[in-house]
């Protein structure tokens, strides 16, 4: 399917991958050496820690949520994006807790069983 090249992917803007970590302060203190910057530790819409870089930014989230990485993206009109993605016969299906079981959120699966995180942006 041909798409312009500002078009985003039908999943969003793609926001950061997202590593399981029992201890936040750990990956933290691994990350931050190599140049990734510690934002705020988020409890919306997951409790996650979120380190940035000039070109890709880290975050982690608790095993329990999900045990692999994961690949997260979002956009403002999320809700429209899912109805399309199933019109096209994709399955996305909820969001692991403890993301809020909005409209806007879902988990859709990848071949290779990667997880792709989809958030409402306003999340």
């Amino acid at each position: 399917m041909a798409r312009d090249a500002t078009e985003v992917s039908l999943c969003g803007d793609f926001a950061e991958v997202s590593l399981p970590a029992r201890a936040f302060s750990a990956a933290q203190a691994f990350w931050e050496p190599l140049g990734f910057v510690a934002a705020e530790g988020a409890q919306e819409p997951y409790p996650h820690l979120t380190l940035t870089s000039d070109h890709l930014d880290l975050a982690f989230h608790a095993p329990e949520m999900c045990a692999r990485p994961m690949l997260v993206f979002r956009a403002a009109d999320m809700g429209a994006r899912l109805e399309r993605l199933r019109t096209l016969g994709f399955a996305p299906g909820p969001a692991p807790p403890p993301v809020h079981p909005a409209a806007g959120s879902a988990l859709l699966e990848a071949p290779g069983a990667t997880p792709l995180l989809l958030l409402e942006a306003g999340d």
